[in-house]
């Protein structure tokens, strides 16, 4: 999953742990090589509805240095057995529902620095 810095912070993560964590690099849009903090296996994930709780998964993170928002792998969102129905607009559905029964997401949520 990839977390925006101030959510980091706002759970608990610590300059110490992210100077701890091992380092990732990956491409960015405009073709630069940057550099991220990596916590592998450092997050129990769950879905936790009205109705149902999936998980929790074990997830790695790959903390942003910026703000932002969470979002989940597709790895993730399939070991938390969530289909993306209309993503766009919110809509997803547990694998083992019927597909004429969408779920709406939760509100998007920007966290800062």
């Amino acid at each position: 999953m990839r977390l925006p810095m101030g959510l980091a912070r706002e759970i608990g993560l610590s300059e110490e742990d992210l100077g701890e964590a091992e380092t990732a690099e990956f491409v960015v849009g405009d073709g630069r090589l940057a550099h991220f903090a990596l916590l592998r296996d450092a997050f129990r994930v769950s879905v936790i509805t009205e109705d149902r709780v999936e998980g929790p998964v074990l997830a790695d993170a790959i903390v942003l240095g910026g703000p932002g928002e969470l979002v989940l792998s597709d790895a993730l969102i399939q070991l938390l057995k969530v289909v993306p129905v209309l993503p766009h607009d919110g809509l997803w559905r547990f694998v083992d529902e019927p597909p004429d029964r969408p779920r709406i997401s939760v509100r998007r949520r920007i966290w800062g620095l």
